[in-house]
């Protein structure tokens, strides 16, 4: 059996329950999981590497699969698995390996280089690593969007996650994706005061107006009342057909005074 066949014919949540059982840390890590997981079903095979071997486990339970943390994806997703002699596990159970493995460094292969490379946000000042993120965010929505995030500079802590649609169609982007905040999401979103979401998509494939209700639906229904929120959408070039949402959670630093929370569910984008 293939690593493509074992992470299909497994339920993903089968898959998470034996992941769960490796790290439970993971289980919050659940979205990235599962858009790694679509991103690999839907890779073609390019120089396979034939056979994997999967050997006994040295530090626990079940089974070991070699090779896979930081290779090509493409080399690997159509290799065959070759158990070890003695080697017992379920299909979950071989599949959680080859996907704990397989995103041991990354969860899409876009963040490769990223990952592999010197991590120059490290040497940065805190300001500079703010600039960077609210340039980023402008770059994809309204112009005016850089004085409405500039109190990112007044924070005490940003976290910072993408979110993408991995639906490979279109017409189910916006649901896929509100399944994976609705469904899969195990990281809190109201563990901070404020919040920003940016959903963008491919100019060439922008944002329908039922699209735009079901993103105002479902940024609603995330937050708590005492949570302030903005909430915009913007284009970004090479998302296909696909969209990204982007969530920055953040705290306000010492004698930052607090908008109300109606200032800042008012604003609206009519891009």
């Amino acid at each position: 059996m293939t690593i493509r066949e074992i992470l299909s014919c497994c339920s993903f949540d089968e898959i998470m329950l034996w992941i769960g059982r490796i790290d439970p840390r993971q289980l919050k890590m659940r979205p990235f999981y599962r858009e790694a997981r679509d991103v690999l079903l839907h890779t073609h095979s390019k120089n396979s590497y034939g056979e994997i071997d999967v050997t006994k486990n040295h530090w626990g339970d079940g089974p070991w699969v070699m090779m896979c943390e930081g290779n090509p994806w493409e080399s690997l997703i159509d290799s065959e698995l070759v158990l070890e002699e003695g080697v017992k596990c379920t299909d979950a159970q071989l599949a959680a390996q080859c996907l704990w493995h397989l995103t041991f460094y990354y969860f899409v292969p876009e963040e490769k280089d990223r990952v592999f490379a010197e991590d120059e946000s490290q040497i940065m000042t805190r300001r500079q690593r703010v600039r960077m993120l609210i340039n980023e965010i402008e770059s994809a929505c309204p112009a005016d969007m850089q004085n409405r995030m500039n109190y990112l500079f007044h924070t005490r802590r940003i976290n910072v996650q993408k979110y993408r649609s991995r639906a490979y169609n279109a017409d189910g982007r916006m649901p896929y994706l509100i399944e994976t905040m609705t469904c899969h999401l195990r990281m809190p979103l109201n563990d901070m005061k404020q919040i920003a979401f940016v959903l963008s998509a491919d100019p060439k494939q922008p944002l329908t107006d039922k699209e735009r209700q079901m993103f105002d639906s479902l940024a609603a229904g995330l937050l708590t009342t005492q949570t302030l929120m903005i909430k915009t959408t913007g284009v970004k070039e090479g998302l296909g057909e696909e969209v990204e949402l982007m969530v920055i959670k953040s705290k306000p630093g010492k004698n930052v005074r607090y908008q109300s929370k109606k200032s800042h569910n008012d604003i609206q984008d009519n891009r």
